[in-house]
């Protein structure tokens, strides 16, 4: 075992002893970064920790087409709901305005980008129990039918001849609930990015003959958590149209009960990352009282250990360290 290798086992028994901090994961992670080989969320974390600002991988395309939906219907309903329009169509139920702010992508010919994002990464953001609880499909059935059905020209991909009435009046509603359909959850799970990191500082400890313990790791489960959020903190994403969002640390709020969370914003538009079941009062030991807001950035932002052994979050500003 090399200089290295010696290096990693002993930030790994730092987990299983429940005495690492921020700086210490992030370490861990430059030095395992290229032995990883498959994508993964592990593998994004890395890429964060080298690079904070990111243009593709996995959490790019899931903000991306969140941020799409949010913004393309805030755009149309600028574009068309003016006064005059509202005025003619006083009369109209409440499907006639639904359709008119989905209706920035037309079901016969979609932009490739716009067919690529909003449509396919699209679907892959929505649930599968959405798709059987209002369609009666799996999501699979969806995806097949849609690559049959549209076949891409120039810049464009247009349907196809050959569909069945059904599959036309199945095609064209399920593009609507598909723009239309954003689940107020986070973009990543907090369990899966759990499950994610520490499979894969198992597999990589089995290469280097360690056994690493993960019962004795998830002792101190949400002392990871919050340190892959501090991680995260101020991480970048160029969006599908050049705008850049940021990752923040903050709070949600749940029974009155304020919850660490990191949320990705621009200047108009935000909405959760990662959201997780770790109360703040747990980290944060003075002026979180006073600072009482959610899904607003927080200024403890450093994941550090307390002289008692504690993992703790501290704050550059004055009157909000530990």
């Amino acid at each position: 075992m090399n200089k290295i290798e010696k290096t990693i086992i002993g930030r790994v028994k730092e987990i299983e002893d429940a005495t690492f901090d921020e700086d210490a994961i992030k370490l861990l992670l430059i030095e395992i970064r290229e032995r990883i080989k498959h994508n993964s969320i592990l593998k994004e974390i890395c890429h964060f920790v080298a690079h904070s600002h990111r243009d593709k991988g996995i959490c790019h395309s899931k903000i991306d087409v969140r941020y799409a939906k949010f913004k393309l219907v805030q755009d149309q309903t600028i574009k068309i709901f003016t006064p005059e329009f509202m005025e003619e169509n006083k009369d109209k139920p409440e499907s006639f305005f639904s359709n008119a702010m989905l209706s920035y992508i037309r079901s016969d010919r979609i932009e490739a980008n716009l067919f690529k994002l909003i449509v396919m990464v699209g679907m892959e953001d929505i649930s599968e129990s959405m798709f059987n609880k209002y369609y009666g499909v799996k999501k699979d059935y969806v995806r097949s039918l849609l690559k049959r059905a549209y076949t891409k020209h120039g810049g464009f991909y247009v349907l196809v001849g050959g569909l069945t009435i059904k599959e036309y009046l199945f095609i064209i509603e399920i593009l609507k609930f598909i723009r239309g359909t954003i689940e107020f959850t986070s973009v990543l799970s907090a369990n899966d990015i759990l499950d994610d990191f520490l499979q894969g500082v198992k597999k990589l400890c089995s290469s280097l003959n360690y056994d690493f313990n993960i019962d004795k790791a998830l002792r101190s489960q949400n002392d990871l958590l919050v340190v892959i959020l501090c991680l995260l903190h101020e991480c970048t994403f160029k969006l599908f149209d050049g705008t850049i969002a940021k990752g923040a640390l903050s709070f949600q709020k749940e029974n009155e009960e304020l919850k660490l969370c990191l949320i990705v914003k621009t200047d108009k538009i935000t909405f959760p990352f990662i959201m997780t079941d770790v109360l703040s009062g747990s980290y944060i030991q003075k002026g979180i009282a006073a600072y009482n807001s959610y899904f607003n950035d927080i200024p403890w932002i450093h994941a550090v250990r307390h002289k008692n052994g504690q993992l703790i979050l501290n704050s550059d500003i004055k009157g909000y360290s530990q």
